[in-house]
């Protein structure tokens, strides 16, 4: 199998402008690179902290944020 051996990681619904939806794996390597590449452009985040997001939880903006936010042990908090 093609996942074996990965750790999590997130599959994300996408159908870009047009089209049906179909389902995008990323993993975590690819989404820990995201966090690594984002912390020289976010504010810090750290354990304990907050990170509100207002995007829907599907879409790729939310999805990267709750990473993020996982990944400073900080807290996710979303608008519905």
């Amino acid at each position: 199998h093609a996942l074996a051996g990965e750790r999590a990681g997130l599959l994300v619904p996408t159908s870009g402008t047009t089209g049906a939806a179909r389902v995008a794996w990323l993993p975590a390597r690819a989404l820990d690179a995201h966090v690594a590449a984002s912390a020289g452009m976010l504010p810090p985040l750290q354990a304990g902290g907050r990170w509100l997001v207002c995007l829907p939880m599907t879409t790729i903006g939310a999805l990267a944020a709750l990473w993020r936010t996982l990944a400073a042990g900080a807290c996710y908090a979303f608008v519905e």
